[in-house]
Formats: C-alpha cells, structure tokens, sequence
C-alpha cells in the first residue's frame, strides 16, 4: 500500500500537483514505517527526495536519498542508483559538480556489467551530461545526449515506460538537461554522440585514455565517431564514492531484483 501512494504521489507531481504529492508521500511513509518492510518505503523515500528538490530543500533532499541508501542496503543493494542518481543531483545543485561527476560515473562503472544495454545506464548519461554542461564542457555533454537518444531510438516506445524513482526527475525538468543545440560545433557533437553504441558511450564518459586503449575495439568505435575522451575523474576518487556493500548472497541477489523492480516501477 505504502509503494501505490509513492507511485500516486509521483503521478500528482508530474502534473504540478506538488501539495497532493506531499500528502500522499507522508500517508505512504507513515505507513512503511508501520510495517518496518524496507521494500515498502523504496518509493516513498525516493519521491520524497525528488520533491525536496523540486522544492529546493537540499538538505531534506540528501536525507531523503540517503535513507534510500540504507534502504538499498538493506535490500542487498549498496548503490541503488535512484539513490546515487538524487546525490549526484544534490551535489551539483549546491554547485559541487566534481562530487556529481564522481557519483554518475562511479554508478555507470558498476551497471555496465551488471546491467548492459539498459535504460538505466542510457538515462544515468543524461544525467552525467547535465554535469558536464556545468562545467562548460557542452560537447562532450551533446555526445552523451545523443548516445543516450540514439539507444532509445533503437528500441522504440516500449523504452520509455515509466520509471518513476529513475526518468521522473527528467519528465519533471528537476535535471538541469543542456537544450537541443544551434551552434554548428554542438550540432556535430550531438551526432557523433548518436553514432555511439551504448557501451562506447559508457566507456567515453568514465574511462581514461589509458583504459581506453586496453580495449581496442572501443577506442576504433570512439575514434571513428570522432569523440575524444578525456579523463573526468580518477578511478580512485570514483572508487571513494562507493556506499554500502553489495551482498552476493543467493537472498540477495533475490532481494535486488525485488529492488530493481521497485525503481522501475514494476510489480
């Protein structure tokens, strides 16, 4: 019950109906609360991030995603990425875009494994380019926009169902997404980053020229694009970002598609 009143919350937020939301949010949180099940206040707890920041309550924001991350934590899941995706945010609302880049990239490197060729990982790219613009790196920012609308060109309608703990922030305008571009340079760049598989766009937005050249097949993709990396973050700094510990345990595992399910806003 406690999940269906998030889920109805972020139906009245994404109308504008942010009063509603907040009711609906409190009676869903009080009631997960009731029950002492992790599962049951996922949604709530990620909502109420998101209206935070809508609100610009940055610090109940960061509370809020951070009881998703014990939450996540609980459930098997050090780094559920609804969680890291609202710190990133936080981060880089209060101007920190070194900590956000950190986090995005850092979630990017622990899916691309776990979870290839997923709207996840296509969705954490627009979220990494709303970074990168910050910063005053708006092509390597276009590359990543169009990487991400080139995957979900490729697979249709069916890849934008809704993810209210994931896209919502996006439909709700919360992330600050670079426009579509004018500028010949960024037209340009926006192209290339749409000739991008999703694996080669991970790889640009998280590793360094010297991994980069351990995977040949990637570098020739990337360089016949014309997309030069550059070195956003260092692998250690990434590696501080980690929270929690992911349980490999047979529970857990069973537990984390319980979680995944949950962000999506599945069944």
């Amino acid at each position: 019950m406690a999940r269906h009143l998030g889920l109805l919350a972020a139906t009245a937020a994404e109308v504008g109906d942010l009063q509603r939301a907040r009711t609906l949010l409190d009676e869903g949180n009080a009631l997960g609360r009731s029950t002492n099940d992790p599962l049951s206040l996922v949604t709530t707890s990620a909502q109420l991030g998101w209206l935070a920041v809508a609100e610009d309550r940055l610090g109940d924001a960061e509370s809020h995603f951070r009881t998703l991350v014990d939450l996540g934590a609980r459930l098997g899941n050090g780094h559920y990425s609804p969680a890291v995706l609202g710190l990133g945010l936080v981060s880089l609302r209060r101007g920190d875009t070194q900590h956000a880049r950190e986090m995005y990239c850092k979630l990017l490197s622990d899916h691309r494994e776990s979870s290839p060729d997923s709207a996840m990982l296509g969705d954490t790219l627009v979220y990494l380019a709303s970074v990168e613009a910050a910063d005053g790196l708006r092509e390597r920012a276009q590359r990543l926009l169009g990487a991400n609308e080139a995957w979900h060109a490729a697979r249709g309608p069916a890849s934008r169902r809704w993810f209210p703990n994931l896209r919502d922030p996006l439909r709700r305008g919360l992330v600050p997404v670079p426009s579509v571009p004018v500028d010949r340079r960024l037209i340009q760049a926006r192209e290339e980053g749409r000739a991008m598989s999703l694996d080669a766009a991970v790889a640009y937005a998280v590793d360094s020229v010297e991994e980069l050249a351990r995977q040949p097949a990637i570098a020739a993709e990337l360089e016949a694009t014309r997309a030069v990396a550059i070195v956003p973050r260092s692998t250690e700094a990434a590696a501080q970002t980690s929270e929690g510990v992911v349980m490999d345990s047979a529970p857990a595992m069973r537990r984390r598609s319980a979680l995944q399910r949950e962000a999506d806003g599945g069944g």
